[in-house]
């Protein structure tokens, strides 16, 4: 059974169009996925065997697969064994899609489908960064690359929780201080 999803993704950003053998590796891919921690990566010319442990149920297992690009817009990655056995991204009307091919003849269930597109979505997410070239972007981009993806899905969740609390922190002292100006300081200069 093929389902098809929009990825709600221009194909091109404001100078030139998206190549995705130049963003995605099987790597990058495979670390894009928010439930699997990558062990060991084996990969040889479009091939791959990759040792994988399941962030929420602790288990690991064996994937083996290839990676293909029929040209710098569409992508194929196929498995030889799992849920799904293939998953595409494609330009179609001038934006992104991806088609997955599930091992099942009927509706799949919603566990495993929630489960793709948690990781299709995660990969749209990583191409939107390279839309724009902006300093933001580059900036996200080189966190990303350098550090988000090499982390587990526990320590990004971490990794965010401390940011937000960094930040929450900041504002509250930044509140202290400007308080303590208008309410401490300057009514004690004040004629």
């Amino acid at each position: 059974m093929q389902k098809e999803y929009d990825l709600s993704l221009p194909v091109q950003g404001k100078k030139k169009p998206l190549s995705l053998p130049d963003l995605l590796s099987i790597e990058t891919l495979l670390r894009l996925n928010p439930h699997w921690i990558v062990e060991n990566l084996d990969e040889d010319s479009g091939t791959f065997t990759v040792a994988l442990k399941d962030h929420e149920t602790e288990q690991t297992f064996q994937l083996s697969g290839s990676l293909a690009f029929s040209d710098a817009q569409t992508l194929e990655l196929a498995f030889e064994q799992g849920d799904y056995s293939k998953i595409r991204l494609f330009s179609k009307d001038s934006g992104f899609w991806a088609q997955v091919t599930y091992n099942l003849e009927e509706e799949p269930d919603e566990a495993v489908e929630r489960l793709v597109v948690l990781w299709v979505r995660s990969i749209k997410e990583y191409l939107r960064m390279y839309l724009k070239n902006t300093l933001n972007t580059i900036f996200f981009r080189y966190i990303m690359n350098k550090i988000i993806l090499k982390m587990t899905p526990s320590q990004r969740k971490i990794s965010l929780m401390l940011i937000r609390l960094t930040v929450v922190e900041i504002f509250v002292i930044l509140l202290i201080v400007i308080g303590y100006v208008i309410f401490v300081l300057k009514p004690l200069g004040a004629p």
